[in-house]
């Protein structure tokens, strides 16, 4: 049977969990290990919170840390963000995503890949390592730190970067 919303169920367990961000789970099914503080979810997980929809095969959830951890072609929306990787990790008190492994992602028109993500929700920004690229129109843009800030709609670079301007928009 398939559970909708898996709030109360996290709530039951701790009092204290993500206390004024409410997060929501869905999936499949649900095993809670009392002794360890975890919870598994398996089966077209579902997590959202503040605006976020993270999207995976499975789900652990660590009470301890207060983070999700999401496996099996994860993907996350939040606006115009469109973001997909191999797993991710969501700390639901610091409002940060790790991403790792093949990620994707589509802002607007930004569109580009890295090796290694972090979203940080509450500031907007969002860092690229191991070889990032981003593409806008005809222009190109790679470095070793790629940083997009989604408030000034800006890319930026730190480290060794290249970058090509199409000709038609100077």
């Amino acid at each position: 049977m398939r559970i909708f919303v898996f709030l109360f169920g996290l709530l039951l367990f701790s009092s204290t969990l993500f206390a004024a961000k409410d997060i929501d789970i869905t999936a499949e099914e649900f095993e809670f290990d009392g002794v360890k503080d975890i919870v598994n979810a398996n089966g077209n997980v579902v997590v959202t919170q503040q605006g976020a929809i993270i999207k995976g095969k499975t789900a652990i959830y660590k009470k301890e840390s207060r983070t999700i951890s999401m496996f099996g072609g994860v993907s996350m929306t939040r606006g115009k963000l469109v973001l997909t990787c191999t797993e991710a990790v969501a700390d639901g008190e610091a409002d940060i995503v790790t991403a790792i492994g093949n990620v994707d992602y589509t802002m607007g028109k930004i569109k580009g890949s890295a090796g290694h993500a972090v979203y940080d929700m509450y500031a907007g920004l969002i860092t690229l390592t191991d070889n990032p690229h981003a593409y806008q129109s005809g222009d190109f843009i790679k470095g070793e730190t790629i940083i997009i800030d989604l408030v000034k709609k800006i890319v930026k670079t730190k480290g060794k970067a290249k970058v090509k301007l199409s000709v038609e928009k100077l």
